[in-house]
């Protein structure tokens, strides 16, 4: 098993995919949500939503009534577009909160705590839901700061190093975990090392390479187990 051995400064987490593997609960939402009103496009749904992790719900359902449904004007109707989110919400947060952390990520989370290293989550999760899911399952007391949307994660992760005043030159031992393509935008945008979680297993390989082929701003890992990750100096 081959390992990435380093010591960041700062560490960064995405949630969903990442410290829980809530991506399907959260896929078969999305599809549950416009099943009764559009049958039929619940394929092309749910294809859209497992391709583009990371992303706000607000926005993906803005998406789906614009692209997929052909329906615009509904997908600027903030106050529908709310309510869908209310109801998104009420059908995973349990099923979220119950599941398992993914297997070494509490390992990996201690170990960082024993080494006083910040951590962050920076999440597509709405903020208040996120702060709700981090608390029922006890992961708080790790992070200095978890956060959701609808800030875009380019933006969060600007603020975080902006907080700890981490110019340019010293974002190289600055490091996120994510599983999505718009992780990784987020991570090139602020210049920080982006290590793949399961990355290319879910049919992110194809549109990484593309952004590589043009402007990639950050130096990239890929892993499949937490294991991989050995701290060190």
């Amino acid at each position: 098993m081959a390992t990435i051995e380093f010591w960041p400064r700062i560490m960064l987490f995405d949630f969903d995919g990442v410290i829980v593997d809530s991506l399907e609960v959260k896929s078969e939402a999305f599809c549950d949500v416009f099943r009764e009103e559009f049958p039929r496009a619940v394929d092309a749904i749910r294809a859209y939503t497992e391709a583009n992790g990371g992303i706000s719900r607000m926005v993906k359902f803005a998406y789906i009534y614009e692209q997929v449904l052909g329906m615009p004007e509904r997908a600027k109707d903030k106050k529908h577009l709310e309510e869908l989110g209310e109801k998104f919400s009420k059908a995973v947060v349990d099923r979220i909160i119950s599941m398992p952390l993914n297997e070494g990520v509490l390992e990996f989370l201690e170990k960082l705590q024993e080494n006083n290293i910040p951590m962050y989550v920076v999440s597509g999760t709405p903020h208040e839901e996120l702060q709700l899911i981090c608390r029922a399952k006890k992961l708080e007391h790790f992070f200095l700061g978890m956060f959701g949307s609808p800030a875009k994660k380019g933006k969060i992760i600007g603020d975080i190093l902006r907080e700890h005043r981490f110019e340019e030159s010293a974002r190289g031992d600055v490091y996120f975990i994510g599983d999505s393509i718009n992780d990784f935008d987020g991570a090139n945008e602020q210049k920080i090392n982006f290590i793949g979680y399961n990355f290319v297993h879910k049919g992110n390989s194809l549109r990484y390479d593309m952004r590589n082929d043009v402007d990639l701003s950050c130096r990239v890992k890929f892993i499949t187990h937490f294991r991989e990750l050995v701290l060190g100096r």
